[in-house]
């Protein structure tokens, strides 16, 4: 509530909205089972309501372009929230009564230092890691490849230097899935071949140094 306060979100504004996801719900064959069942508990509670988030809410075109209005980075997040919504009321267990607090935003200290070191790191050495994507794209103007896809590379780069205990082969594999998510179809073939070269010059350069069980011929 105290968050809902803070920023001001009040869904009263989209009346048509609430009732065509209200309309949806009821005209679903879960709904109709759940309340035609004659059960009452706290199992079947949470299958509705997970239910209603994953089938009804997530995919409503509605709310998506309300939330694109609202914010443009909604339209990516989306997803990730109900999943994590959906994950949340599923730990949920009826003896821990409903002051049971939400899932960290975290898993661990670890990953919050994960992300800010990587996120410092991109940012600290951007001009030297875009040099190294405008070295290995002499065939390409820099200014006409797309700008996600130079960002994922940078953070790819940031990763392959900055984070030794991480196999270089692994690092490559996530930024291919993340550019396939989040840039162009053909994304993924162009920054594996890009990083590729890449790793190369890194290895010649003596930028990535791995250490840690198993990644002692990572260096080679």
């Amino acid at each position: 509530l105290r968050f809902v306060e803070q920023h001001k979100l009040n869904w009263s504004n989209y009346p048509e909205l609430i009732r065509e996801i209200y309309n949806k719900v009821v005209s679903t064959e879960e709904y109709d089972t759940y309340i035609t069942s004659g059960e009452n508990d706290y199992a079947g509670d949470k299958r509705m309501i997970t239910h209603i988030y994953s089938h009804v809410i997530f995919p409503n075109e509605s709310l998506a372009q309300i939330l694109e209005e609202q914010s443009i980075f909604w339209n990516d997040d989306l997803e990730f929230i109900t999943g994590m919504i959906v994950k949340t009321i599923k730990k949920y267990r009826e003896e821990e009564g409903p002051d049971k607090p939400l899932m960290e935003l975290y898993k661990n200290e670890e990953d919050r230092d994960f992300v800010i070191r990587l996120f410092r790191q991109t940012i600290l050495h951007r001009e030297e890691y875009v040099d190294y994507i405008r070295q290995n794209t002499k065939n390409w103007d820099l200014e006409r490849i797309a700008f996600m896809d130079i960002l994922i590379m940078q953070m790819a780069i940031a990763e392959l230097v900055g984070f030794p205990s991480i196999p270089t082969k692994v690092t490559l594999n996530e930024y291919l899935d993340i550019s396939k998510f989040y840039s162009t179809s053909k994304s993924s073939i162009f920054i594996n071949g890009v990083l590729d070269k890449v790793v190369v010059q890194l290895k010649n350069d003596k930028k990535i140094v791995k250490s840690g069980r198993g990644l002692i011929g990572e260096n080679d």
